[in-house]
């Protein structure tokens, strides 16, 4: 028997807007806690990590998500961010995958700059609702 468990946020965040994306820019998302060695930033990075928040029912799950892109120039991790912030509130809600419906989302923190020695970062902050559970 299989049990039930709650939708990793993260990775439902990657997949879906890698296929929103569809190549844009070479855009790659990424889950790992740590951004790859040695990358050169030559296509831009979304970085999508859960910073807390918990479930307010069994199965309501309510996220929240820093999304942090890391681009080469600063007006690609600009457009890519606002494209993530597009994406997210816009499109995101009602999205069904593996039995879960993300219900609403709502924007914490606008991208903005933060501060990166090695490439130029834009950040935000979302919650992201989740209803329903994975097998």
């Amino acid at each position: 028997m299989t049990t039930p468990t709650h939708a990793d946020v993260e990775t439902l965040l990657a997949e879906w807007l890698a296929v929103r994306f569809d190549g844009w820019l070479r855009t790659k998302m990424w889950t790992d806690p740590r951004l790859p060695d040695n990358w050169q930033f030559a296509a831009p990075l979304v970085h999508i990590q859960r910073t807390g928040d918990g479930d307010t029912r069994l199965t309501l799950d309510a996220a929240i998500v820093d999304i942090d892109v890391y681009a080469r120039i600063a007006d690609n991790a600009r457009q890519v961010a606002e494209r993530v912030r597009s994406e997210v509130r816009l499109h995101l809600p009602q999205h069904v995958a593996g039995g879960v419906v993300v219900q609403a989302t709502q924007t914490i923190t606008a991208p903005a700059w933060r501060p990166d020695p090695t490439a130029f970062r834009r950040g935000a902050t979302y919650r992201v609702f989740v209803h329903g559970m994975t097998a």
